[in-house]
C-alpha cells in the first residue's frame, strides 16, 4: 500500500477542492494494508475489476491473495 500511496499517479497532483471542500485525508497504510476477513467479505464488483486488471489470474488465486498477509 505504500508503494501504491507513493506512486507519481497518486502524488503528482495536489489534492484540490471540490465545492469548496478539500478531500479526506487518505487513510492510513496501516488501517488498509490488511487481508480482507473472508471470501464472503470480497466486493464482487472489486472482484471482477481485478479480474480484468489482472487478465489470465483464476478468480480463486485473486481471491486467495486478498485473504493472504502479502
Amino acid at each position: 500500500m505504500e508503494d501504491i500511496q507513493a506512486h507519481p499517479w497518486m502524488t503528482r497532483n495536489p489534492p484540490r477542492a471540490i465545492y469548496g471542500q478539500m478531500p479526506p485525508a487518505p487513510p492510513d497504510v496501516e488501517l488498509i494494508a490488511r487481508p480482507v476477513g473472508s471470501r464472503e467479505d470480497v466486493d464482487p464488483e472489486i472482484l471482477q475489476n481485478l479480474k480484468t486488471l489482472w487478465q489470465g489470474a483464476k478468480e480463486d488465486n485473486i481471491v486467495r491473495q486478498l485473504l493472504t498477509e502479502e
